[in-house]
């Protein structure tokens, strides 16, 4: 497990993995100490992936480091970090009396009432689904609006904590 700003991330739920020039090693350690580890007599093009949960999200999603035991980050005890961005916020706006099912078209808008800045917005695709990236965790007002449709429930409260959140039939045409 590590923490990123306060939020707990179980590392036990995504993979670390090297790729040796096109050849890939599956790491079961949360941390990479050091390249040396893995017996490296000569210079390797190395590439150094997160494989996290789907809807997690890293930058960069990979470092390629040309290890030469002397001169590379690994050598000189340089960490290699990845910048957790966030998760993801996936759902859909349905239409009454249908349970899978929602206009396409809508705007959807996610918003943190904690801080003013962090506003997302998206449309609805064909059944009504919407997806959102790379949202940091806090309190968040979802909407949904349109020009001719109305909404029996167009506004949904929730927290991102640490996982991606699922909301189905929470707004409702």
């Amino acid at each position: 497990m590590c923490s990123h700003h306060g939020v707990l991330l179980h590392a036990s739920r995504w993979r670390r993995r090297l790729h040796f020039e096109g050849k890939a090693l599956h790491i079961l350690c949360v941390m990479f100490h050091s390249l040396a580890d893995y017996n490296l007599n000569e210079s390797r093009h190395v590439c150094i992936q997160i494989s996290p949960p789907e809807g997690w999200v890293f930058e960069p999603p990979e470092y390629e480091i040309q290890v030469d035991g002397v001169s590379d980050h690994c050598s000189k005890g340089i960490d290699i970090n990845f910048d957790f961005k966030g998760f993801s916020v996936l759902g859909n706006v349905v239409t009454e009396g249908f349970k899978s099912q929602g206009p396409s078209g809508v705007t959807v808008t996610l918003q943190s009432p904690q801080i003013l800045k962090i506003k997302f917005e998206t449309l609805t695709k064909e059944g009504g689904t919407f997806a959102f990236e790379k949202i940091p965790p806090g309190h968040y007002v979802l909407k949904a609006s349109h020009p001719t449709l109305s909404f029996g429930k167009a506004s949904y409260a929730f927290e991102v904590t640490n996982k991606n959140m699922e909301i189905d039939n929470q707004v409702r045409q």
